[in-house]
């Protein structure tokens, strides 16, 4: 094998094993929030009134979801 063979396969394998450490670290196993809805419009409430809404959620990902802070906006 010439020496510029041995140079592109070393360099097709860098770039494989490149590749490979990406796609683990950008977390194929990470986790995913799919909603349903992401905002829901009570309209005008009248002062007094209570009301309610569910979010339905599900994680989609390989990995455990951990919901740190929600906020109402």
């Amino acid at each position: 094998m010439g020496l510029n063979m041995q140079y592109l396969l070393s360099r097709i394998l860098f770039l494989c094993m490149l590749y490979a450490a990406c796609i683990h670290m950008t977390g194929c196993d990470a986790p995913r929030l799919e909603m349903n809805e992401k905002a829901h419009d009570f309209g005008i409430i009248q002062p007094g009134s209570t009301h309610e809404h569910v979010f339905k959620f599900k994680n989609t990902g390989g990995a455990t979801l951990i919901i740190q802070k929600i906020h109402a906006g």
